[in-house]
């Protein structure tokens, strides 16, 4: 289940089979007087609409996905910014960095999730979105 502090403007999700756009999150706030504890989440489909975010799912990561965004690296490991890769492992993706010999990439934290990915790569890149476009 996501939440609105896991997703950002720019990412991929996914709402009723479609893959969407998040063009906005609005946390739980009071709407016509009452707090009723809801996330709305605006998405870009064929217009822009907002959908309580329990009907959002993520997008799960998987290997053919990896390759769209980064058809360059290895079969067991992708580069995605300067010293930071994703592993591809038996069990999962895994964010990697180089560790203080800038030789050996560690991995530091799992992730699941197209989301999860873009923002990582935000965070890593300085800024810098992931092109959706390849997706």
């Amino acid at each position: 289940m996501l939440t609105g502090k896991d997703i950002r403007i720019g990412n991929l999700v996914e709402y009723n089979g479609s893959v969407c756009t998040v063009y906005g999150v609005t946390l739980p706030q009071p709407r016509y007087g009452v707090l009723d504890g809801k996330t709305v989440v605006d998405l870009v489909l064929h217009g822009i609409i907002g959908v309580d975010i329990d009907e959002v799912t993520p997008i799960e990561l998987t290997t053919d996905i990896l390759k769209k965004f980064f058809p360059k690296g290895r079969k067991d490991f992708v580069y995605l910014y300067d010293g930071v890769g994703v592993q591809i492992m038996d069990d999962g993706y895994y964010i990697a960095i180089k560790d203080m010999t800038n030789v050996i990439f560690r991995s530091i934290k799992k992730i699941k999730y197209v989301h999860q990915l873009q923002n990582m790569y935000y965070d890593y890149s300085e800024g810098q979105e992931l092109d959706t476009t390849k997706f």
